[in-house]
């Protein structure tokens, strides 16, 4: 079939000119993609790839198949697997689930050279993916940390494409000079970190600043899947990333928060006192509806079963909300 390749576990696609991997937790997901490019038609071959994912325990997504997609946006240094089986699975039992690997993560293509890893290209390439699974041209779109920030961006760029937005522990740019120089030097010390040493040396130092700490209260299997994820990335990859997508490299988008027309659930954990105070202030503002978990940067690792329980009604309310303005205009 032309323009996407099923697996076992999702399909690959052409995005904005590069071949990225899509993780789908249940069968279905992957299936209905495969029939709109083909207008219906699957070969059989791929019928018996369905059938085999659903006999090895990933089910037909029965019922849901008309519900607004989500679109899910990894962070730094992560891969699709990194939101963890449990809570991919809670999400999926009301509508599809797609879980992109970013350019150069997990099975995407790793493009050599620095212009795949700006941010601006990575939003290109969310773009191409909600045109081709979403209901009309669009999708519920959820990202955590940096996936945060590009969805975030996506979403003031290509307002109409977003039904909803969840934003999990993401920042909103640098809002003065002072704060964008320390970003600016900070980012450069990590890309010099990446070019100089091992992959091994970085993920050390990574798993050890401050932001993290709470982490080692995960469940081993947690614990051990993030930095299997960690470990098996390149590090001349990590360095055009954060060079192109790094927190300097984003504009402050504060203000372009209060002009969003969608909603907004922002998420983060208590023991995260900087994007803590993020959701404090888009709380104040109106912005979104804020939610303070009690773990740290990575709810849906350390909390997946509550946050699912913040994520699914209110993109189910959301749902409610986009049908009745539907009906209204019809």
């Amino acid at each position: 079939m032309d323009g996407i390749e099923l697996t076992d576990d999702g399909f690959f696609c052409m995005l904005n000119g590069v071949r990225h991997f899509v993780r789908t937790p249940r069968a279905d997901d992957a299936w209905r993609v495969a029939v709109g490019l083909a207008g219906g038609v699957l070969t059989s071959a791929e019928r018996v790839l369905g059938e085999e994912r659903a006999v090895a325990g990933s089910p037909r997504n029965e019922g849901v198949g008309a519900a607004t997609p989500l679109v899910l946006l990894h962070g730094f240094m992560q891969d699709s697997r990194a939101w963890g089986a449990p809570f991919l699975e809670d999400l999926a039992q009301d509508r599809p689930v797609y879980a992109l690997d970013l350019a150069g993560f997990g099975r995407s293509d790793a493009p050599a050279g620095a212009l795949a890893y700006r941010v601006e290209e990575t939003v290109a390439a969310v773009r191409d993916l909600v045109e081709l699974v979403g209901v009309d041209g669009r999708s519920h779109l959820m990202g955590y940390s940096m996936g945060g920030r590009v969805a975030l961006m996506f979403a003031t760029a290509h307002p109409d494409r977003v039904s909803s937005l969840v934003l999990e522990s993401a920042g909103l740019g640098p809002e003065t000079p002072e704060a964008r120089a320390a970003l600016n030097a900070r980012d450069a010390a990590w890309v010099e970190r990446l070019r100089t040493g091992t992959i091994e040396e970085f993920v050390d130092y990574w798993e050890g600043l401050p932001l993290f700490a709470s982490q080692q209260g995960m469940s081993d299997e947690a614990r051990d899947l993030l930095r299997r994820v960690r470990l098996s990335c390149d590090s001349s990859v990590l360095a055009r990333c954060v060079q192109g997508s790094g927190q300097h490299a984003m504009p402050s988008l504060a203000d372009a928060v209060r002009r969003l027309r969608m909603p907004i659930l922002y998420a983060a954990g208590m023991a995260d006192e900087k994007y803590t105070k993020v959701a404090v202030k888009l709380a104040a503002r109106g912005c979104a509806v804020c939610t303070l978990l009690p773990c740290g940067h990575n709810a849906h690792l350390e909390q997946p079963a509550m946050l699912g329980g913040h994520v699914r009604p209110f993109l189910a309310l959301c749902d409610v909300r986009e049908c009745a303005v539907a009906g209204a205009c019809e």
